[in-house]
């Protein structure tokens, strides 16, 4: 069976893209991190799993409201949360 070159032809691919002019740069990234946790702060959504501080989350709860996010709206998934969490704490 013979490769397929699946690439861009002009691309060599042993010469590192150019640095493009919208790239952020290290200050740039740390101003929008402040933005977004500082926007995280005031509006996010209370929610069962997020009781504890964020970095001390019980990656328990994390997992169990993660698999049933899948395809499901928050709104929906809280109550069925909160019931499987009562009936299995852990």
């Amino acid at each position: 069976m013979t490769a397929v070159w699946q690439g861009n032809d002009d691309a060599d691919p042993m010469i590192p893209p150019r640095k493009s002019d919208k790239q952020l740069d290290g200050r740039r990234v740390a101003a929008l991190r402040r933005r977004l946790f500082r926007w995280y702060r005031r509006d996010h959504r209370k929610l069962p799993w997020r009781k504890l501080a964020p970095s001390r989350s019980d990656p328990y709860h994390v997992l169990v409201s993660e698999f049933m996010l899948q395809q499901t709206r928050v709104d929906t998934v809280v109550p069925y949360f909160n019931r499987w969490i009562e009936k299995f704490p852990q």
